[in-house]
């Protein structure tokens, strides 16, 4: 017997539907939406660690400058580089005395700076060597009685609350952008210019609208400048005076 034909009673067809304008401009714009959320979120993370990675970097600073200051009867290192018509011995920069106690592993350049002069001499014909500022009032090379003995752990009666090492201006007209000090005995005059003032030595917002600062005790942390100095408007040249003063502190007598 014949095998029955096998009969089909219709035909399976398939089709693939194309999207539509609308359609497509809908997707595009969830994406953009996406984007749009998700960059600022991924640049704050990103900006986060730098920051961590720059005050542990300015932790460990901290930490050789105490051990600096225990082989050398208490005294800190001193500055190197200039600003302005000043000089200094580079050999005895703080930043290349400290690499000794932190087997060469400090770096000079926070993961945040983007100083031009690191690849273009500023003003003064140098170029930025290292991003980072030590106190002038702990350098021991002051020749106003106020701040001599400042360059001695022991002679400052709150090194926990005495910031040492702070992040340094990444573009200054008067040079401190390759230099490696600031000057804290110069903040003075209206409070309204203070930000500007302080913002020629310092990076003061460098990290979000904070900046970190190293402490003569060796800690470190990120603040913002409010928290760490507020100058007090009857401040006159070389006569610091703050509202909030962590940036500075009489010797013991």
């Amino acid at each position: 017997m014949a095998p029955c034909p096998l009969v089909l009673s219709g035909t399976a067809t398939s089709t693939r539907r194309a999207f539509t304008l609308i359609e497509l401009l809908v997707v595009i714009s969830i994406i953009a939406l996406l984007i749009g959320i998700l960059l600022p979120v991924l640049g704050s993370a990103r900006e986060t660690a730098r920051m961590a990675k720059c005050l542990s970097n300015m932790r460990q600073m901290g930490i050789s400058s105490v051990a600096y200051a225990g082989d050398y009867d208490d005294t800190l290192p001193t500055v190197g580089f200039s600003h302005g018509g000043e000089t200094f011995p580079e050999q005895g920069a703080w930043f290349f005395l400290l690499q000794d106690y932190a087997g060469g592993t400090l770096h000079y350049r926070c993961p945040s700076d983007d100083s031009p002069a690191w690849d273009v001499p500023d003003g003064t014909g140098r170029l930025r060597r290292v991003g980072y500022a030590t106190s002038f009032l702990h350098s021991g090379l002051t020749s106003s009685p106020t701040y001599q003995g400042l360059n001695v752990l022991h002679r400052v009666p709150r090194t926990s609350a005495t910031v040492y090492i702070a992040e340094l201006a990444e573009e200054s007209p008067t040079g401190f952008a390759t230099s490696d000090h600031f000057h804290p005995e110069t903040w003075f005059g209206d409070p309204s210019t203070h930000d500007a003032t302080i913002g020629l030595q310092l990076e003061i917002r460098q990290h979000a609208e904070r900046a970190n600062y190293t402490f003569l005790d060796g800690h470190a942390e990120n603040a913002a400048r409010s928290d760490i100095f507020e100058v007090d408007p009857a401040a006159t040249l070389f006569n610091p005076l703050f509202v909030t003063n962590r940036v500075w502190a009489d010797v013991a007598r």
